[in-house]
């Protein structure tokens, strides 16, 4: 049924239902977004905490490990075939990096082992769309590691992908996956942050084993003319700061004489600027030394991330 499903978004139509899942605002949708705001009911499925609601009905579950183990909750087990076992087995693995990242519960394992009794090809589901590689994927990053530095007294990590080397390795951005994730278990690292350029520069950041799986958040306008990396503290509920990309001349012409937060200008080229944007409500217990440790902690790395960025561009 995958050859049915229609991507195209040029056909001018009202529907009676939008389900959005795994997507925390209306930008993310694309284009497809015009088909959310004309439809006559809209639904949300979502695990991001910073889900903005933005739906008529909005399922969001920061604790579930993947939008994949709320649908298996919401179908039931009970009707749950072999071809969607396969599929929600799929979104779990990926979602959690097969059950490595924090976000992975016993309710996730409990989920998995489930979906596993409907004689899905489990293991060939993880090796086929997660591990295995075509020679260019794994080129492209072999010359990432080869590229990569250590920073901070090799506390983090970095490598960049330029777009010349992805036209001489025949590869596009969704074909890097997985660059960052063989960045971050380098030993002794804590921070991994992987940029690859594709028109205007785009950044991936994976931060510290343990941290929430919602301690960053990537939006991107529906434009290309901002995108932004937002990061919170280890809970994953207050926003620390953040990464903001602008298109040079839209900032210079549109946005820079509004801009009322504080902000660091750490990178700018011919056609790119990229700020250090201060969240105005960072507030911790002094006299909660664990609290002020991660406080202290992800401030730091910020702070980092501002004296080494343009290394990184």
């Amino acid at each position: 049924g995958a050859d049915e499903i229609v991507h195209s978004c040029e056909e001018e139509k009202t529907y009676d239902l939008f389900i959005a899942q795994d997507c925390g605002d209306i930008e993310r949708l694309g284009d497809a977004a015009r088909y959310f705001k004309t439809a006559k009911k809209t639904i949300c499925i979502d695990h991001h905490i910073s889900n903005s609601s933005f739906a008529d009905i909005n399922y969001i579950f920061p604790n579930a490990s993947s939008t994949s183990e709320l649908v298996f909750g919401l179908i039931g087990e009970e009707n749950v075939t072999k071809e969607i076992a396969e599929c929600i087995y799929l979104g779990i693995v990926h979602d959690t990096g097969v059950f490595q990242y924090s976000c992975a519960t016993a309710k996730t394992m409990e989920v998995a082992g489930k979906l596993m009794e409907n004689g899905i090809p489990f293991s060939k589901i993880i090796d086929d769309t997660f591990y295995t590689k075509t020679f260019e994927q794994n080129k492209i990053m072999g010359k990432a590691l080869l590229a990569c530095e250590r920073y901070s007294n090799d506390r983090i990590i970095a490598s960049v992908v330029t777009a010349q080397d992805m036209e001489t390795y025949h590869v596009l951005p969704r074909h890097l996956d997985g660059i960052v994730n063989q960045l971050r278990i380098t030993r002794g690292v804590e921070a991994a942050i992987f940029l690859y350029e594709s028109g205007s520069l785009r950044a991936g950041v994976l931060l510290p084993e343990g941290c929430a799986k919602d301690s960053f958040h990537i939006w991107e306008s529906q434009n290309d003319v901002t995108s932004m990396l937002h990061f919170y503290d280890p809970s994953g509920e207050m926003l620390v700061f953040s990464l903001a990309r602008f298109d040079l001349q839209y900032w210079e012409n549109e946005v820079r004489e509004n801009f009322a937060v504080p902000y660091t200008e750490i990178y700018r080229d011919n056609n790119t600027v990229w700020l250090c944007v201060n969240a105005s409500d960072v507030q911790y217990d002094p006299a909660n030394a664990e609290q002020k440790a991660e406080f202290e902690a992800l401030l730091a790395y910020k702070e980092e991330i501002c004296a080494g960025f343009y290394t990184f561009a």
